[in-house]
């Protein structure tokens, strides 16, 4: 099935974990998530390490009681994660990628897909029920975990689904329980509303084995597909945590979909970027829509949002629903560039690099031996701090390095 949607130069295609890799440079790309992958493992095992010692030293019981639960939790997933990214853990070279996404980022996205989201994937089933998937191709973007491309497949049994997925390790869950394999991983929970929900087991997995359904390794916009292949194309969530801005990805997407074909959208309401131009709410998002297709329909809905029963307290997000369709020409000033943004005269560039080299200057006198008050002397005696700023500064500044390094 795969193989009709391809581009001619991906037919013979290399596989992770016995999922398609169809990276524009699988080499080079494999090869940064092995980065991120060996960084992860190993601040992972020095936070265990630092927990361990808060444990030894702890003398409130019940305390002592959450953190252990806590160290088995996480001690456990480390383990089960390493062994789901064999396959890339080869690299020893533990610096951090810079980028939006880490090997983790979105793991809690694996409970709320084979947990306890239900509700929430059934209100985006929901709007899918009016879209015609009958012997539809379909496209989703960013598929995560699974869930809700698995439910969808399994309702649209005549309908061909291909689902993309950059992060190796949410696209391996989602194949291996797509594929009737069960994934075993504890949910952890930093702030539990209860001590029993400190760590809790669970078993990921599902009851039936969907056949019209592939898992892709893949980034956007770089896809491997035939230009106007898809009749549908759902990007839930997506959009929005690109590193482009949103406009260039709805221009970027329209290059897979057929000219009559549907791009069914869901997610926040209002766009988070840091450029102020890229900011949009919810009628420049549906505009976008319109400048790009014929017809647009959309409305918005308060569903409960990754509403764990951990530690969820019962949160609402604003989800934004948009389909649209029968493709047409952009026709404002517009260059698609997915090159960036140049950060050459921007207050955020500026303001960045003076915080970075305060904190460098900073850094140069410290050693792991200094104590909160002889940093506090070193900011009065060198940075002009005054002893009612000094001491309260030093100490947020030590905890910072403690806590996130």
């Amino acid at each position: 099935m795969l193989n009709n949607f391809l581009q001619e130069e991906f037919q013979n295609h290399r596989t992770f974990n016995s999922i398609p890799c169809l990276y524009e440079n699988p080499d080079e790309t494999l090869a940064e998530w092995s980065m991120k992958a060996s960084a992860y493992f190993k601040e992972e095992e020095i936070f265990i390490k630092h927990l361990q010692s808060r444990i030894n030293n702890q003398k409130n019981d019940l305390t002592k009681k959450r953190l252990n639960s806590l160290l088995q939790g996480r001690s456990y997933n480390l383990k089960q994660i390493k062994k789901l990214l064999s396959d890339i853990s080869k690299n020893e070279n533990s610096q951090t990628i810079f980028s939006s996404q880490q090997i983790h980022s979105y793991f809690e996205l694996a409970f709320r897909d084979w947990s306890w989201g239900e509700k929430e994937i059934d209100s985006y089933l929901k709007i899918a029920e009016g879209i015609n998937f009958e012997n539809k191709s379909v496209l989703i973007l960013g598929s995560g975990a699974g869930g809700f491309s698995q439910k969808l497949a399994e309702k649209k049994p005549s309908a061909q689904f291909i689902n993309v997925e950059h992060n190796p390790l949410l696209a391996t869950i989602h194949n291996q329980i797509a594929n009737g394999k069960e994934v075993k991983l504890h949910e952890v929970c930093e702030y539990p509303k209860e001590m029993e929900l400190t760590c809790v087991k669970r078993r990921l997995k599902t009851q039936k084995k969907i056949e019209n359904q592939t898992v892709i390794l893949a980034s956007f916009p770089d896809l491997p597909f035939k230009d106007n292949i898809f009749d549908i194309i759902i990007a839930p969530w997506f959009f929005d945590i690109l590193d482009l801005p949103f406009i260039n990805a709805i221009v970027g997407t329209k290059d897979f979909l057929k000219p009559e074909g549907s791009l069914l959208f869901f997610g926040p309401s209002n766009i988070h970027k840091k450029e102020l131009n890229e900011r949009l709410c919810s009628e420049e998002i549906i505009e976008v829509f319109q400048d790009n297709f014929n017809e647009v329909s959309s409305f918005r809905n308060r569903i409960s949002y990754l509403d764990s029963p951990l530690s969820s307290q019962n949160r609402q997000e604003e989800v934004l629903f948009i389909q649209a369709s029968h493709s047409k020409e952009y026709t404002k000033d517009f260059n698609l560039d997915f090159s960036g943004v140049d950060l050459k005269f921007t207050p955020e560039f500026e303001q960045y690099k003076l915080v970075a080299d305060i904190k460098a200057k900073i850094l140069s006198h410290i050693n792991e031996d200094i104590s909160v008050d002889g940093l506090a002397k070193v900011l009065e005696e060198k940075f002009g701090l005054t002893s009612h700023e000094s001491k309260p500064y030093a100490k947020k500044f030590l905890d910072k390095i403690k806590f996130e390094y």
